[in-house]
């Protein structure tokens, strides 16, 4: 396996990750103020299922090679190629991780106890790509600079 496809699996395992933490974290946060209560066992399920997704959305959506072909369409580094990227990201991952956190934890809950769908999924959703693109800006190049340095790849890298 060539090192650029070693790096488009490995960043998927650390979107994956990196976004199901922090918008399951967020989404039980919302739930919790929505509800009243505070569930582990639904923050658990919600987290391992949102990898499980993430995982899925990673290899369909490779951010590896995206991050690559912005780099090459806007330069090294590039602000506007960044945060470009970082929409795009943010677009895929969010709505499918958000939908998926409200309909868990409304199945976790019980439909008697869960609040309405749409008064919990739009505001999750709204702080979802609020909080995605941070992460998608913050942590792609961050996690491109340790997996070129991991895998060996020569290029001069500046991103």
């Amino acid at each position: 396996m060539n090192a650029i496809k070693k790096i488009d699996r490995s960043m998927s395992i650390c979107m994956a990750i990196t976004f199901s933490f922090f918008v399951t974290l967020v989404g039980t946060l919302v739930m919790m103020v929505r509800s009243g209560r505070f569930d582990p066992a639904g923050f658990a399920i919600c987290f391992v299922a949102n990898v499980v997704l993430g995982l899925i959305i990673g290899y369909a959506v490779p951010i590896g090679k995206m991050h690559f072909w912005f780099e090459k369409k806007f330069g090294v580094g590039d602000i506007l190629g960044r945060y470009v990227e970082s929409m795009v990201t943010d677009l895929i991952y969010a709505p499918i991780m958000s939908l998926l956190i409200v309909c868990l934890s409304c199945f976790v809950m019980n439909r008697a106890q869960s609040p309405p769908f749409w008064e919990t999924f739009l505001p999750l959703l709204g702080i979802s790509f609020v909080l995605g693109f941070i992460l998608a800006f913050i942590f792609i190049p961050f996690y491109i600079k340790l997996l070129i340095k991991k895998y060996g790849i020569k290029e001069n890298y500046d991103g």
